[in-house]
């Protein structure tokens, strides 16, 4: 939720990819891993950065091949059922999938709310 990309973008990020000691840090995304097809530089809330470099940290702890294989492993491991496995946590932690107005917690929903967190903060489409 917190960048925004679609599963498929996010699937295709590796350890290389992120850029945490920028000024602003980021994200690369290849232009031939984004629905536009252009490639981009995807801002990171500092939040994130924190949980991404504890994250890398515990990657690095458990590893044991070479620095260039290190960069280039996947960040993350996304499912393709990445719907049943958001339904599958939100019953584990008691979330309704449904609010009294019947809008429903999905995937489209977390980039939905990454735009009206950047539009809130002053950020223009």
């Amino acid at each position: 939720m917190l960048t925004g990309l679609r599963r498929g973008e996010l699937a295709s990020l590796s350890i290389g990819s992120m850029e945490l000691d920028a000024p602003k840090p980021f994200a690369v995304l290849a232009a031939g891993d984004e629905m536009n097809g252009q490639g981009s530089g995807i801002p990171l809330r500092a939040d994130l950065v924190v949980e991404l470099r504890q994250w890398i940290a515990e990657k690095r702890a458990g590893f044991t091949g070479s620095e260039s294989e290190f960069i280039n492993l996947q960040l993350f491991s996304v499912p393709a059922s990445l719907l049943r496995a958001l339904n599958r946590g939100l019953k584990a932690a008691g979330i309704p999938k449904t609010d009294e107005r019947e809008r429903a917690v999905d995937v489209h929903a977390m980039r939905m709310t990454l735009g009206m967190m950047l539009n809130r903060a002053g950020v223009a489409p």
